[in-house]
C-alpha cells in the first residue's frame, strides 16, 4: 500500500482540526493557580461567575461580609480591593495559560506539517508534550 499525496494531506488536515479542537477545549478549561496563600480556580467560567461581583467591587459596594470560595472550596473573606486584585491575578493567570496553549498548538501544527508519512501522521498524538 502506498499513500498518495492527497491521502497524506487529508490526514494532516484531520490532525490539524484535532489540534484546533484541543486548543478550544484548553482555552475553555478550568485551572488552578496559587495567589495570596490560596489555590484559586481560573478560566472563562470563573470570569463569568465573578463578573457581577467585580462590578460591585469596582463601585466599592461589596457587603462587609462578602467572601469568595477558593479552588479548594474554602470560604475566603474578601473586600472590594481584594476581589479586584484577585480578578487581576486571574486575568494574568489566564493570559499566561493562553500563551502556553497558543505556543503548543503552533508547535503541534508545525510538527504535523513536517511529517512525511501517513503512518507518522496517524500516530501523532495531539496534546501537551511530556513534562507539561
Amino acid at each position: 500500500f502506498t499513500a498518495t499525496p492527497e491521502m497524506l494531506q487529508a490526514a494532516k488536515d484531520t490532525r490539524r482540526a484535532e489540534v484546533c479542537a484541543w486548543r478550544d477545549a484548553q482555552e475553555n478549561g478550568n485551572y488552578l493557580f496559587d495567589y495570596n496563600g490560596h489555590r484559586w480556580d481560573y478560566g472563562k467560567s470563573t470570569q463569568d461567575r465573578m463578573s457581577i461581583s467585580l462590578v460591585m467591587a469596582k463601585r466599592n459596594a461589596l457587603p462587609a461580609d462578602f467572601a469568595w470560595t477558593d479552588g479548594d472550596n474554602n470560604i475566603v473573606p474578601m473586600d472590594n480591593a481584594g476581589l479586584i486584585a484577585l480578578s487581576a491575578a486571574i486575568e494574568q493567570a489566564m493570559f499566561e495559560k493562553g500563551m502556553q496553549i497558543n505556543q503548543r498548538q503552533l508547535q503541534m501544527k508545525a510538527e504535523v506539517e513536517a511529517l512525511t508519512t501517513l503512518e507518522a501522521v496517524k500516530a501523532y498524538v495531539v496534546g501537551w508534550a511530556e513534562g507539561i
